[in-house]
């Protein structure tokens, strides 16, 4: 047996070794590759959960706020003044509930983690005015205190239509950018 009659016997098994063992690392690396997008896409899925989360939890808030008359709605429409203009009333019991379920939403279930800064930002604003409506109603000794300036009732409005436009910015963004995932 000439040497290359056996070199030919043992290339061909040979070769198929080298390619079986370069063919698994290659494959170990793809694999490697995925577990590692797979960890990052669950966090970006975790992460717009509690996103979308908090933009409900926070969206469940502004019933307090809205432009229609409820039971929960701090502030009460009434009668008509003499300029035809609706009066409105502020209602201690439906703002100490709102006060106490914004803490309970934002700290206490922590969605303000997951908030951007300028919803942050109108909320503290909207609870500053609430709080501060409060005093006032507390000092007046009413239940329901008539709201005579009608500049910060309108911020009130302003609020809570920068915050219908923000949470729904927030909640579509999130989910086109999830569906791109």
């Amino acid at each position: 047996m000439s040497f290359t009659e056996f070199l030919s016997i043992f290339v061909e098994p040979i070769t198929i070794i080298v390619l079986a063992i370069w063919g698994g690392k290659q494959g170990y690396k793809y694999w490697l590759k995925q577990k590692k997008e797979e960890g990052l896409y669950l966090q970006r899925q975790s992460k717009y959960e509690a996103k979308l989360a908090a933009g409900k939890a926070l969206w469940a808030l502004l019933r307090y706020i809205s432009e229609s008359d409820h039971d929960e709605n701090i502030f009460r429409r009434g009668e008509l003044n003499e300029s035809g203009k609706k009066v409105f009333y502020f209602r201690q019991e439906q703002a100490n509930h709102f006060i106490t379920e914004l803490n309970d939403v934002f700290y206490i279930k922590g969605h303000g983690l997951f908030l951007d800064q300028t919803t942050k930002t109108l909320i503290f604003e909207l609870r500053s005015q609430v709080f501060g409506w409060l005093h006032v109603s507390k000092k007046s000794g009413e239940e329901d205190m008539k709201i005579t300036n009608a500049k910060k009732f309108e911020r009130i409005n302003q609020i809570r239509d920068e915050l219908n436009k923000k949470l729904k910015e927030q909640i579509l963004v999130e989910a086109s950018i999830n569906e791109v995932l």
